[in-house]
């Protein structure tokens, strides 16, 4: 009984992590982090930045790298935001 109950929070466990990494990032830039697709966020400075992938340590900012359309300062190696300058998240944001 105990080994099932235990299977059964371990698999709701692997199944949902992978979806909501951190709940502070929500679910598009949590998905950032772990699946390269096409995203975009908006900044509190009215600027759009897309991106394919993000990385998150935990801090107050959010790495966001291969940027396809954004700020000219991007050196390849990504941007880094405060996650509190960020307005919406939306991924797909090209139709694809």
């Amino acid at each position: 009984m105990v080994r099932r109950i235990w299977w059964r929070l371990n698999f709701w466990w692997r199944t949902h992590k992978a979806e909501h990494p951190n709940p502070r990032l929500g679910n598009v830039l949590g998905k950032a982090c772990w699946d390269e697709y096409s995203y975009a966020v908006k900044l509190t400075s009215g600027e759009m930045i897309c991106f394919k992938s993000a990385t998150y340590d935990g801090g107050d900012y959010i790495l966001l790298k291969d940027i396809t359309r954004g700020p000219e300062v991007d050196t390849g190696r990504g941007v880094a935001v405060n996650l509190s300058a960020i307005v919406w998240a939306v991924d797909a944001w090209d139709g694809s």
